[in-house]
């Protein structure tokens, strides 16, 4: 691909990673492909616009259920998952600080990403398995006083359509 235009890396960056998840399927490891695929986008390219002050663009301002394509992840929908044992939980819960429910139709995409990307930092995620496979990752934010203020389950498949959409949101900015 050769040298990136040291200006546009947040753009060279972007594409180099919806390149990569196209060979996703033949790596040996791809659920963790995938994982660091989404901490790289949760990071670099969101704390990039923040710093740009492009935060606000309109595509990080869309409530999610405006995201046609991603919508239906943020279901809350009660799921089971088998781990070590079988347990059912919601798969996507967001709360106020005050932990009062609130609807995730109407959570911003960049409210969202803020979420996803504290659970990574404080590391409040939780692999999901089928056999002897990754199959889900679950996702998770405590305010200060230690109500969770989020949780999210996405399966592989899923997190991929996120990923990808990711990409192509922030792509889409110009900057």
């Amino acid at each position: 691909m050769g040298y990136p235009e040291i200006s546009k890396f947040d753009k060279v960056f972007l594409k180099r990673t919806l390149d990569n998840l196209e060979l996703m399927e033949s790596c040996q490891n791809n659920f963790t492909f995938l994982v660091n695929s989404m901490l790289g986008l949760l990071i670099l390219p969101n704390e990039y616009l923040e710093k740009k002050k492009y935060s606000n663009t309109s595509v990080f301002s869309k409530k999610l259920k405006e995201c046609k394509e991603i919508i239906k992840i943020f279901s809350s929908n009660e799921i089971t998952i088998m781990q070590d044992r079988e347990y059912t939980i919601q798969k996507c819960i967001f709360r106020t600080n005050k932990n009062e429910e609130k609807d995730a139709n109407n959570v911003t995409l960049m409210e969202l990403l803020k979420k996803m990307r504290n659970s990574f930092a404080h590391f409040n995620i939780e692999p999901t398995k089928m056999g002897n496979d990754w199959h889900g990752i679950i996702l998770k934010n405590r305010n200060k006083d230690g109500y969770n203020t989020f949780e999210l389950y996405m399966e592989k498949h899923e997190l991929k359509i996120f990923v990808e959409y990711i990409i192509k949101c922030n792509i889409a900015i110009d900057n």
